[in-house]
């Protein structure tokens, strides 16, 4: 009579099942025991200070980043208070009709930070802009000024003429 082995393990399955176990446990050896609360490299992000929220804005930035959308980098530090609600960045540009806002909630933020964001502007004549930073509860309630006005001028636009001979070379 003969008799079968049933046995699904090979000798090179199982082989491959402890090297497999074998790496796994290995790879656990490696990985970095947790730390307590406080202990180690300090937060990223700095602690918020106490009071209610001012921002200063200082030295925004802009330039063309398309035929029609001027690019800003908006250097921001919360002085008091800290990103904890929604935002509201409005963007003018006195003698023209463009205007722009940004949206912002308190997890995009930092106590400080760069604020970079474009407005599309069409054809209008943009030479300076303003900014500031808006905060409310929520967005569905009224938004209150926290930061000081800053401005700052917009970079001539590449002339027509540029334009078409680019256009034209291609």
């Amino acid at each position: 009579m003969k008799v079968e082995n049933h046995n699904q393990f090979s000798g090179f399955k199982a082989a491959v099942l402890v090297t497999a176990c074998l790496a796994t446990l290995a790879a656990g050896c490696n990985a970095k025991a947790p730390t307590a609360p406080g202990a180690g490299a300090p937060s990223k992000k700095p602690a918020v200070y106490d009071g209610p929220s001012k921002v200063e804005i200082s030295g925004p930035t802009a330039e063309w980043g398309g035929p029609a959308v001027v690019q800003f980098k908006i250097p921001y530090r919360f002085t008091s208070g800290g990103p904890a609600k929604t935002y509201l960045w409005k963007i003018h540009f006195p003698g023209s009709t463009a205007t722009g806002n940004r949206p912002t909630e308190a997890w995009e933020m930092e106590v400080e930070s760069v604020q970079n964001t474009g407005i599309q502007v069409g054809d209008a004549d943009v030479k300076t802009f303003t900014v500031e930073l808006w905060e409310a509860e929520t967005p569905d309630r009224p938004y209150y000024l926290i930061s000081n006005v800053a401005e700052g001028t917009v970079p001539p636009r590449a002339s027509d003429a540029n334009a078409k001979s680019a256009a034209t070379a291609k």
